[in-house]
């Protein structure tokens, strides 16, 4: 058993205490509180670690001012002079001027398209050249004052570079290119469609069937097909056929694919279609086109966005382009005796 304690002072006699025990029951269960020592905040660990680092600091002071008392004031302060290259700047400088000055200095325009307009394969090719062309007639005053330059994949990242002043190379407005295009990530202003052209299947009258339906099996288990190399053409023919029937290229490479046997499908928008080589091939029923359209794109012109001349470019074509389309709605035509070529006009 535990004793309990208590202490009392007697009453009669100064300095006697009388000590009481009583006996408590055994709790083997109850906690019991342990004191430690209390040391003082220098001899704890904390403060152990706090007086290190102002020692510490105090020395790196020590040293810094030793250094500035020791120096030498007489000595002359090492100067940093700049120096010029006389090579160029590895990265290119653009010009921050407004294009519109840009393009009238240069004295030409350049315009990025498609590269089959190089071979001069595709009339809608030499209808992309014909609206460069009245893009410098209206600019410079010389509708030969064009640069046609091919591009491809990589045409947004070539006009973000300043190597084009604009693409007219078969482009389809969609809200999402012109917002964040997808292999640059940078918003591009987009013209009002100068074409609509109807996204259609071409190939094998039997296989165009199995397209058409989204038939896949029994007689259609070989269908092949090819489409041109977009991103939103991408997007829609996954949507109607697996990745195994499909195989997406230049219209060239995937024209030539039809033609040799790898596909037996071509998919594209009839802009690239008509005056290609598969005209004649449309014209002697070895192929044909479908009455289905898969879609219908609206071909565009495309210029940068972000400088401030860049806007002021771009409003200059798209009042040429809709006074080009007023004219051919009310018929008026080029009379070389009354128009002349003056920079004034």
């Amino acid at each position: 058993a535990a004793w309990a304690t208590a202490d009392a002072t007697g009453g009669g006699d100064e300095g006697f205490r009388e000590v009481h025990a009583y006996p408590v029951e055994d709790t083997p269960d109850l906690p019991v509180a342990q004191v430690e020592e209390m040391k003082p905040w220098l001899r704890r660990r904390e403060g152990k670690l706090a007086a290190l680092a102002v020692g510490l600091l105090l020395a790196a002071l020590a040293v810094i001012l030793g250094v500035f008392l020791t120096m030498d004031p007489s000595e002359p302060v090492p100067v940093v002079e700049e120096m010029t290259s006389d090579a160029p700047t590895v990265s290119p400088t653009l010009d921050p001027r407004p294009l519109l000055t840009v393009v009238r200095e240069r004295g030409s325009v350049r315009c990025g398209v498609e590269d089959t307009v190089a071979t001069g394969a595709v009339q809608f090719g030499k209808f992309a050249a014909d609206l460069c062309r009245s893009v410098a007639a209206a600019v410079l005053g010389d509708p030969n004052a064009t640069q046609l330059v091919p591009v491809g994949k990589d045409r947004y990242q070539v006009l973000n570079d300043h190597g084009v002043d604009l693409l007219v190379a078969g482009d389809a407005w969609t809200v999402e290119k012109a917002m964040r295009e997808p292999t640059t990530g940078s918003a591009f202003i987009f013209g009002y469609p100068y074409y609509f052209a109807a996204v259609v299947y071409v190939g094998v009258p039997n296989y165009i069937r199995c397209a058409v339906s989204e038939k896949r099996y029994d007689d259609c288990g070989g269908l092949a097909i090819c489409a041109v190399d977009s991103v939103e053409l991408k997007d829609l023919m996954t949507s109607f056929f697996p990745k195994s029937f499909l195989q997406f290229d230049a219209f060239p490479v995937i024209e030539a694919a039809l033609h040799n046997g790898t596909c037996n499908v071509l998919v594209s928008d009839v802009s690239q279609i008509y005056g290609s080589e598969l005209q004649a091939d449309l014209d002697s029923g070895t192929y044909v086109m479908s009455d289905f359209h898969v879609s219908t794109n609206s071909i565009s012109m495309v210029t940068r966005t972000g400088n401030a001349g860049d806007q002021e470019w771009s409003d200059v074509l798209s009042g040429l382009f809709a006074g080009m389309f007023r004219a051919t709605q009310i018929g008026l035509g080029l009379d070389p005796a009354a128009c002349q070529k003056t920079l004034e006009d």
